[in-house]
């Protein structure tokens, strides 16, 4: 038997040295731990099984889980969902679910199973209830096409979302202090008081809906949790990440990097671009972070998967001084078609949410170079709630899915540079 206590442990352990991960980690040390941190959560969950009970409607007990993936004929956490309102059983498990997934479970915070124990969610009033999924939702595959996450995934999660507020205010520091000789001994020491201003970063909704007849819910098998909450889950995700890449900053919107003022921008002119002509404009935009946020250098170069796969399809007979990594005189790695995990000294983020509609005649795409520690991302866990009212007259009911986050792109705007332009217009290959 697996002691539960022992277990957690583990878990705990497991997660903290993946969170503790240097930022450059090998390929290899980061999937040790990522095998260490699936070892010690399928101990874990098996700790439980064996450890405790879980309460079923009205006070039997059982177990194991009240929702599992290969039980949706029996419980199906929608179908509970949609009828928690008329029946007393359905609400129970979903309470019962709740407490299960906060007291030892994980919750899903975008794409991500985290420790609920660490999850906290912004709430307006007390009035936004909504159920928590179970875990193991996170892991389905989507059936329509989506783009997926990779740039929110990237950047610095490490800050979590608030309690309470709309609004977060952030410190910025707009003007330092001053350190000089004392010459000669006795005189007045250097002193400039230091300057800051707060940074608000609006708390966004994103939300989805979906319109279903009561025979669709009851009468579907799969049932329309797998069919429904994986595409809800896949919009959430790719409307988040396009969010962060070109939101307004208006209108309900995250901010995104291309919106912030006085970045580090390159513009690159060609009417026939080649790869060989991009590369020193993305070295350009590196050279320009590292000389004006003078705390690092960018880490990330988020690229469209087109302009991916273009770059790796150029051949050349000119080859730089100094060549990367192991490489010499050879033109570069590929991974399946695209440019491999960092070619060009970078951590690559492929991203179709990057937008291929720039430019004067709407066909270009944009790369960006960013410092991903000072872009933060605070997410609250994804929630559910059904309506049955709205369409009651047709037996039709509405589900949302939603979930609440902050994304602060502009705390440092030098450690973002956006390269664009003529150059980048719709590659041919």
């Amino acid at each position: 038997m697996n002691d539960l206590a022992t277990a957690k442990r583990r878990l705990d352990a497991a997660y903290a040295a993946v969170e503790n991960l240097p930022r450059y980690a090998s390929v290899a040390a980061v999937d040790e731990a990522e095998r260490n941190f699936d070892s010690a959560l399928v101990e874990y969950e098996n700790a439980k099984r064996e450890d405790r009970h879980y309460a079923t409607p009205r006070g039997g007990l059982k177990s194991e889980p009240i929702y599992r993936a290969d039980r949706q004929k029996e419980t199906s956490f929608i179908r509970d969902v949609f009828n928690s309102k008329s029946d007393a059983r359905a609400m129970d498990r979903l309470l019962a679910n709740d407490r299960e997934v906060m007291e030892s479970g994980v919750v899903i915070v975008g794409k991500q199973l985290v420790p609920a124990s660490e999850i906290r969610d912004v709430t307006t009033g007390g009035g936004a209830a909504g159920f928590l999924p179970p875990a193991w939702m996170a892991e389905l595959a989507y059936r329509y096409p989506r783009w997926g996450r990779p740039f929110a995934d990237a950047v610095n999660n490490s800050v979590q979302l608030p309690d309470y507020g709309l609004l977060l205010s952030i410190p910025k520091v707009t003007g330092g202090v001053t350190v000089d000789m004392q010459t000669p001994e006795g005189n007045v020491v250097s002193e400039t008081d230091i300057a800051s201003q707060s940074l608000t970063v609006p708390v966004v909704t994103i939300a989805g809906q979906n319109d279903l007849t009561i025979q669709a819910l009851e009468r579907t098998l799969p049932t329309m949790d797998q069919i429904v909450f994986q595409d809800l889950l896949g919009s959430y995700d790719e409307r988040l990440d396009s969010q962060m890449l070109a939101g307004t900053g208006s209108n309900g919107q995250h901010l995104g990097i291309r919106g912030v003022q006085n970045v580090e921008t390159v513009t690159w002119t060609a009417s026939t671009p080649t790869q060989v002509a991009l590369l020193p404009q993305i070295y350009k935009g590196a050279a320009l972070i590292a000389s004006d946020y003078k705390r690092g250098i960018a880490d990330l170069l988020v690229i469209h998967p087109r302009r991916s796969a273009w770059l790796a399809a150029g051949t050349t007979t000119s080859f730089p001084l100094f060549q990367l990594g192991q490489l010499f005189h050879a033109v570069g790695q590929q991974a399946q078609g695209f440019t491999a995990p960092g070619p060009l000294g970078f951590v690559e983020v492929r991203d179709g949410n990057v937008g291929v509609n720039y430019g004067a005649s709407t066909n270009c795409d944009e790369i960006y170079l960013v410092v991903s520690r000072e872009l933060f991302l605070m997410e609250g866990a994804l929630r559910m709630r059904v309506h049955e009212q709205t369409l009651g007259g047709n037996l039709i009911t509405r589900l949302q899915v939603f979930a609440f986050s902050a994304f602060a792109s502009n705390r440092e705007p030098h450690a973002i540079c956006v390269i664009s332009g003529t150059g980048l217009a719709s590659p041919s290959f």
